[in-house]
């Protein structure tokens, strides 16, 4: 049976199982943790910025923002508009009781050139840049306002066996994937968000970027070849 390992933190994993067959054997190993701004302090630093900018859009960069969102879209008031970084995060957002005007289902590059006027984005403490770099390389004003940081957690022998097992794992940023690579047999799939942690995994292993809605499709057909390559029993 074909073995995947989710590395998100267990609140974030269930977005990605929509991807899966049912009949695979899922295991989940977070690979960070998170954690996250005091609320109070938050709206200080976005009032801040807000002295000298008046955002157009709202962008976040991961379900774990979508707690600051509605506090957000009040200090910047109702005319902001709001774009998500990938579909799992604008489900979270929505589900929050915050509109999305705007998702990139491909990651961060597929907001890239959509976005203008002064942008807000609302994300991890150490971003991974690439939203930043493109808004800048068009000379769209961006500001930030992180509400989140990860740290890496220390995995269990238990946790270790799981990774080295398995047949696809999702990573969904560089920091997870310094946390698993140790551990990951170089015949895995690593399935990441968008072409920046694609950059991180390289090309010792086989990648599949994009959590979006053909990922299922995309997915499916690489287990069923892998099944048939070595049988329903690997």
């Amino acid at each position: 049976m074909i073995r995947v390992v989710l590395t998100r933190e267990a609140t974030l994993n269930d977005a990605l199982r929509v991807y899966l067959p049912e009949h695979v054997n899922v295991v989940e190993v977070p690979a960070t943790m998170t954690h996250f701004r005091d609320v109070g302090v938050f709206d200080d630093a976005l009032r801040t910025e807000l002295v000298d900018a008046t955002p157009k859009w709202l962008v976040l960069t991961s379900a774990r923002a979508a707690a600051y969102a509605a506090r957000a879209v009040a200090l910047l008031g109702e005319d902001v508009r709001v774009a998500c970084v990938g579909s799992a995060t604008a489900r979270a957002v929505r589900d929050a009781g915050v509109r999305v005007d705007l998702a990139g289902q491909s990651g961060a590059r597929a907001l890239g050139e959509l976005l203008d006027g002064v942008v807000l984005v609302v994300g991890a403490f150490e971003p991974l840049g690439e939203l930043e770099t493109l808004l800048s390389e068009r000379a769209v004003t961006n500001v930030s306002v992180p509400c989140y940081e990860t740290v890496a957690r220390e995995l269990s022998p238990s946790e270790q066996l799981a990774i080295a097992s398995a047949h696809v794992i999702f990573v969904g940023a560089p920091s997870a994937w310094r946390v698993v690579e140790p551990w990951l047999s170089e015949h895995a799939l690593v399935v990441v968000p968008g072409s920046t942690t694609a950059a991180q995994v390289g090309e010792r292993f086989d990648v599949m970027a994009g959590w979006n809605d053909q990922l299922a499709g995309r997915l499916r057909a690489w287990i069923t070849a892998r099944e048939k390559q070595f049988g329903q029993g690997q």
